[in-house]
């Protein structure tokens, strides 16, 4: 499903001294998935709040932990000289801290600071899809909650203010991500989008099947309008709500947690396809190969899971023995042979897994379960709901005698 790319959206233009010699650089609140989806040639840094063990594995010797301050980035931009920057959450309304990696010889690879400016500041875009005859959701500001259902949310820390209030809608919350290139707008896919209580990112689920072609349609549509608002380019997400009608949620300039639900779904090296479509000279591209990292197995993946293992009320010290049990399951292998879940079969893999010696606060994320099965869903059944208690059962028997 694609869309032409609207005249006035413009493609970055290349900056001079750019060339194939400049290396990528990965920061984000976690960025395991995008370091082992490109070459480790490619990749100059990671910095993420977690450096995991997998993350390390992927880009050795070259993580660092993040800090939310522009000095802390623009003291490692210093020692990263020519570098394109790819942002995976996080930053999205810390300005300073992406100014810091869109400086000098540094560059955002993907969306623009202008284009992030635009989709993180909740006035310019809902007018934009206003202005398109497409329904967005009632927000106001003041000092207390309205009466009602409200969720109390960050704007643009520039705009004034920094904050609203957006009303509860009802429905089924989803994700979808899209490929921004100098042809068009491309529909990658979507995914059925969970969270905690307190609204935490809790994991996706991914099926051919959801949601109809209708409801993409209409979310190509709305890409298409932001887009004829500002350039975007590369890899971005909008959050979605499907009830009654569609409503956007927030739109996130950059590739999101689904990106690798989907990765895994279609087959596809997407943060591969990200670099490619964000390189600013199309005509010098990276010298290094850009592989298919995703995993597959002889046959169509049917539907892709991830789901975040959270810690408990209590403090948990990852001993070399739990560790030595995560790792075990660190590729994709056989759910059967790990843990019964019935008829319908797949594979797990766990990931960002923290090393020996780590100290996880109650209530903070411990792991990742990756999930896919070749398996079509029995439509007397909810798959979702299925994959979705599956993936619970199997965190608490991972953990049942440690958290």
């Amino acid at each position: 499903m694609m869309l032409p790319k609207p005249p006035s959206s413009n493609n970055h233009p290349a900056r001079s001294g750019a060339s194939p010699a400049r290396r990528v650089g990965l920061v984000g609140i976690s960025v395991r998935a995008a370091a082992e989806s490109l070459p480790a040639e490619l990749l100059s840094v990671a910095i993420d709040a977690f450096c995991d063990w997998d993350t390390t594995q992927a880009i050795p010797q070259r993580c660092q932990t993040i800090t939310m301050d522009a000095n802390h980035l623009a003291a490692i931009c210093e020692t990263q000289p020519s570098t394109f920057w790819i942002t995976t959450g996080g930053l999205d309304l810390e300005p300073e801290c992406l100014q810091a990696l869109n400086h000098g010889a540094h560059q955002l690879l993907g969306c623009s600071l202008d284009a992030i400016r635009f989709c993180k500041s909740q006035q310019l875009w809902t007018e934009a899809l206003r202005r398109a005859n497409i329904s967005t959701i009632p927000s106001c500001v003041s000092p207390a909650c309205p009466p009602g259902h409200w969720h109390f949310k960050r704007n643009w820390p520039e705009a004034s203010p920094s904050w609203f209030w957006q009303e509860h809608v009802a429905g089924t919350l989803g994700s979808v991500i899209f490929l921004a290139s100098h042809t068009g707008i491309e529909l990658v896919g979507c995914s059925r989008l969970f969270t905690l209580a307190d609204w935490r990112y809790l994991g996706n689920v991914a099926d051919h099947a959801w949601p109809d072609s209708e409801t993409r349609e209409e979310l190509l549509r709305m890409a298409g309008v932001l887009a004829g608002e500002t350039p975007l380019r590369g890899l971005f997400g909008i959050d979605f709500m499907l009830g009654q009608r569609l409503w956007v949620l927030e739109i996130n300039p950059r590739p999101t947690a689904s990106v690798e639900v989907l990765a895994n779904l279609l087959g596809r090296n997407l943060y591969g396809e990200h670099v490619t479509q964000c390189w600013p000279d199309q005509t010098n591209l990276p010298e290094w190969g850009i592989a298919n990292a995703t995993q597959q197995t002889d046959s169509p993946i049917m539907s892709s899971a991830k789901r975040i293992i959270y810690n408990s009320n209590m403090e948990l010290k990852v001993t070399d023995a739990i560790f030595d049990r995560l790792r075990r399951l660190n590729r994709f292998q056989c759910e059967r042979q790990i843990f019964q879940l019935g008829d319908a079969g797949g594979e797990i893999r766990l990931a960002d897994l923290p090393p020996p010696g780590t100290l996880i606060p109650a209530f903070e994320p411990i792991c990742s379960i990756l999930f896919r099965t070749t398996t079509t869903p029995d439509p007397q059944e909810s798959s979702v709901e299925l994959i979705w208690e599956k993936l619970e059962k199997l965190g608490q028997s991972l953990f049942s005698d440690s958290v």
